[in-house]
């Protein structure tokens, strides 16, 4: 990452606490992508291993089921998904599309857990996340019909 992405990353709230000087070589690890509007970042069933915040645009996290798209999450700038399969499942149980142009950062599991030693805020946005969807996921598996047969 160049001087001035790691200065635009510090003002993403889950990187609020860097020390560009002292976590440097970790946040090199982060790779940063463009993502055109409509173009899949992830999808349902897909191994876990990423996590990613959002820089800049928009990005829906839907379930597809027989053609048909319902939105579980609209996200913006600063916000983390992907948390889910990092930290918890093995594969994804929804897809994250981005709803416009977007530049996404996205980081491996182990500097993910790196990150969650160094940085606070980090950390507990990470952990806060993780709750509310593991909980959000729980209820849409339970609303679900059984299916017979």
């Amino acid at each position: 990452m160049s001087p001035t992405d790691l200065e635009a990353l510090k003002l993403l709230p889950p990187f609020s606490d860097i020390d560009l000087t002292r976590d440097a070589s970790l946040l090199e690890k982060i790779q940063s992508k463009v993502v055109p509007a409509g173009e899949f970042i992830f999808r349902e069933g897909e191994a876990g291993d990423q996590l990613f915040v959002i820089k800049s645009g928009e990005v829906e996290i839907v379930r597809i089921e027989d053609e048909m798209s319902e939105e579980i999450a609209f996200l913006q700038p600063g916000d983390v998904f992907g948390e889910l399969g990092v930290l918890g499942q093995k594969t994804r149980n929804a897809s994250a599309r981005a709803f416009s142009d977007s530049e996404i950062l996205i980081i491996n599991r182990e500097t993910t857990a790196q990150l969650a030693k160094k940085l606070p805020s980090f950390d507990m946005l990470v952990g806060k996340r993780f709750l509310e969807r593991s909980k959000a996921s729980e209820e849409i598996e339970y609303q679900k019909p059984a299916t017979n047969g």
